[in-house]
């Protein structure tokens, strides 16, 4: 009976290791199964990063150059406006210069006018 006994706990103990590897092997294969799932999901979320990274890299460099445009612009602008105000003092100097000489000759032309009548009326002309 002891044999009997021991044998039956011998069977029983293989069955229960024969379970357990069973188990281990169900548990080793979806823990791999996971880590492969877990490396796909890293790959392609690595993948997504870089792409996003080099999105940001180029929408910096499109910032930058747009920046540069703007500063650019604004210092035409700039320039332009002082050439424009420069160019506005000229030319209204030169009305001023001008409308001054057209006041002088109305004035000339009206002593001239004078003149003229004064010779006419004393007989010279």
């Amino acid at each position: 009976m002891l044999q009997t006994v021991s044998m039956e706990k011998a069977r029983i103990i293989a069955e229960h290791q024969a379970i357990l590897q069973v188990e281990q092997k169900m548990m080793t294969q979806t823990f791999q199964e996971q880590n492969l799932l877990l490396d796909a999901a890293h790959a392609s979320i690595t993948n997504e990063l870089q792409t996003v990274q080099n999105e940001k890299t180029q929408l910096q460099e499109h910032l930058d150059h747009l920046i540069l445009e703007h500063d650019q612009c604004i210092q035409k602008a700039q320039d332009a406006e002082k050439r424009t105000s420069v160019q506005k003092e000229l030319l209204e100097s030169t009305i001023a210069r001008l409308r001054g000489e057209l006041e002088a000759s109305v004035q000339e032309k009206k002593f001239l006018l004078e003149e003229k009548e004064r010779f006419q009326r004393e007989g010279y002309l």
